[in-house]
């Protein structure tokens, strides 16, 4: 009678155990099958992207991409250099310095207001923003000492302003001139069929660095 029982208690046991067990070994292949999908969808995308690359060819990918940075780095190496050949972008950082401390004049304090130790005391009198304040004394910080703090902002407002003007203006030249040299490349590349294929190669070649590319980013 005893064993009968025990038997008897035991079977519902046992068939919650195969129960949960059959439902985890579910579980475990829904969530195979979902990985495998996701790596099939990305691995269809990333084939996607090199054939993408292969058709719009080495030229086309390495230009839209390079000549982005090349004329960043024309812009900020350069820029200094064109503000001092052009003596200031022709005369107007200096009609802007004008300009600037006109306006500046016009706040009260900043007309009389020597550049110095209290001036952070001074512009957090005016009830200025934190910000507004760091902003300007880091643009008076290399003003000489004695300089009203509108001319020390005049000068440095248009001196960032020139500086700006420049940089955008070898930002566009530098693209335009990365444009034409595409365009050539371009052009060769049709003649030459062996250019052409070579072309198509490297297209394909930069869509997969792109990939592996992407892969490092993603495992970092």
């Amino acid at each position: 009678m005893y064993a009968r029982a025990r038997r008897e208690t035991d079977a519902p046991q046992s068939g919650c155990a195969a129960k949960e067990k059959k439902m985890f070994l579910q579980n475990v292949c829904a969530m195979q099958w979902t990985k495998y999908l996701v790596d099939g969808v990305l691995a269809l995308v990333l084939l996607g992207y090199v054939i993408y690359c292969a058709k719009r060819g080495f030229i086309d990918c390495f230009f839209g991409f390079f000549s982005t940075i090349a004329a960043l780095l024309a812009a900020v190496f350069l820029v200094k250099a064109l503000v001092n050949v052009t003596n200031g972008l022709f005369g107007l950082r200096d009609t802007l310095n004008k300009t600037f401390t006109d306006a500046f004049m016009k706040v009260e304090g900043f007309d009389t207001h020597v550049v110095g130790e209290s001036t952070e005391e001074m512009l957090k009198s005016k009830h200025m923003s934190a910000i507004l304040v760091q902003l300007v004394l880091k643009m008076t910080k290399t003003a000489e000492e004695g300089t009203v703090l509108a001319v020390a902002l005049g000068e440095a407002t248009s001196s960032l302003a020139t500086t700006i003007l420049c940089g955008v203006a070898i930002f566009i030249l530098a693209k335009l001139l990365m444009r034409l040299t595409k365009g050539i490349l371009e052009k060769v590349a049709q003649k030459l069929k062996i250019v052409g294929a070579a072309n198509t190669l490297l297209g394909a070649a930069v869509g997969v660095l792109g990939c592996a590319a992407l892969g490092i980013a993603n495992s970092w």
